[in-house]
């Protein structure tokens, strides 16, 4: 059945000469595998331009229940950035001198494996793509504040409610504590928990 979605480009690999298999965190089946035909024209409707890492996406693709990869009927941009893949101190922030789009996306892609919708995911991962393209400064630190936050979304997150000012956070039982673990040393001190 054809349907509308809206998707966050997290990796693309190419399938032959003639297409690409890009794969989605859409709004409506959380992560997807997309057959892209790659075209010969160019005012054909799926330009492969559109699947760069962290490309917001409006698609219409044939969601078949048994499938694993869905055809892409139509794409178009959704959001066209502005300074994300353009700016030299945006590609330089993250690891490895890879672009920070591009390290993102591949986290993205390596730990979100959820295949059902997930709304508040969607609109966090969105919302968070389109404040970085948005940054004029003071982004030097942003992979590390998402992830941080992405963290409550993969449940890594720690719990906060018992938390007070001077606690230590024992890394072993992740909770924190108002006294120093003394069976283990794998703690954070108060300063830096």
């Amino acid at each position: 059945m054809l349907q509308k979605t809206l998707g966050i480009v997290l990796h693309t690999l190419k399938y032959k000469d003639t297409s690409l298999i890009a794969d989605i965190y859409t709004e409506v089946a959380g992560r997807a595998s997309f057959m892209v035909s790659i075209p010969r024209s160019r005012k054909a409707a799926v330009k492969p331009v559109l699947f760069q890492p962290l490309a917001l996406v409006e698609l219409e693709a044939d969601f078949r229940p048994n499938a694993t990869i869905y055809k892409v009927k139509e794409a178009k941009s959704l959001y066209p950035f502005a300074t994300l893949p353009y700016d030299p101190y945006k590609s330089a922030i993250a690891l490895y001198k890879s672009s920070m789009a591009l390290f993102l996306s591949e986290f993205l892609y390596r730990a979100v494996r959820e295949e059902a919708e997930n709304r508040p995911l969607f609109a966090y991962l969105y919302h968070s793509v389109i404040w970085l393209d948005e940054c004029r400064e003071g982004f030097a630190n942003f992979h590390l504040v998402f992830l941080m936050r992405l963290s409550r979304f993969l449940g890594l997150y720690p719990n906060l409610e018992d938390y007070h000012a001077g606690d230590y956070f024992d890394l072993q039982n992740a909770c924190f504590t108002p006294l120093r673990p003394q069976l283990h040393s794998t703690y954070i001190a108060p300063g830096e928990a």
